[in-house]
């Protein structure tokens, strides 16, 4: 009777010995998961909405002012760089100036900025070399017009906005034309520490060398 008891308990251990390893396997999951970083972009826009007004628009996108000139004339023009990028950028701009006459020389002292007293109301143009007096943030260093403070995201800033025709021309640019062409660059701002040189800041690396670019296109 005794190892009849014997048998069944051993019977019963076995039996549970089975059961635990049958549970020895581990629970487990597996998950990913991939950050993407989209990169953002420096953009400009280089408009002149005063200009389109009283212009015509050819093919490549240069303006055509419809009107004859004539020495001493105010022509409203005004390059208008907007910054359309994602974030914040130096601008600056390059002004060319040709023509089909000899005697039809413009210069940078030819462009200026409308100023209208807010007082008198009375109406002045204000040199685009003399403009700091004004608080305008443009300077000149060798070819190029630099805007001295980054410019935001969809904000916009103005070159010039009125061509004075020289008062001395004579009938020898009759019937010529001239052209100025405007040419507007940016950097992006962010993450830059740049170098000033010749009191320029944005546009030099910080070992001084000046920075190349390139077209967005978007």
């Amino acid at each position: 009777m005794k190892k009849k008891i014997a048998l069944a308990c051993t019977a019963v251990v076995l039996v549970a010995a089975v059961v635990v390893g049958a549970t020895l396997a581990w629970f487990t999951d597996t998950e990913a998961k991939t950050n993407v970083v989209t990169m953002g972009n420096v953009n400009i826009d280089l408009t002149e909405p005063s200009y389109v007004e009283n212009a015509t628009v050819d093919s490549e996108g240069n303006l055509h002012y419809n009107d004859y000139a004539m020495p001493g004339d105010k022509i409203a023009k005004d390059p208008t760089i907007t910054n359309t990028g994602d974030f914040a950028c130096y601008v600056r701009a390059k002004i060319e100036f040709t023509s089909s006459a000899e005697g039809a020389a413009l210069s940078d002292a030819d462009l200026y900025f409308k100023y209208t007293d807010p007082d008198t109301q009375a109406v002045s143009y204000i040199s685009i070399n003399d403009a700091s007096a004004n608080g305008n943030k443009w300077v000149k260093s060798g070819e190029y017009w630099y805007y001295t403070e980054p410019l935001k995201k969809n904000d916009a800033v103005v070159l010039f906005d009125t061509v004075i025709v020289p008062e001395d021309w004579t009938n020898a640019v009759a019937d010529e034309d001239f052209f100025i062409s405007v040419q507007a660059e940016a950097i992006q701002a962010d993450n830059f520490k740049p170098k000033e040189v010749n009191g320029v800041y944005g546009w030099y690396n910080s070992n001084g060398d000046e920075v190349t670019v390139e077209n967005y296109d978007d």
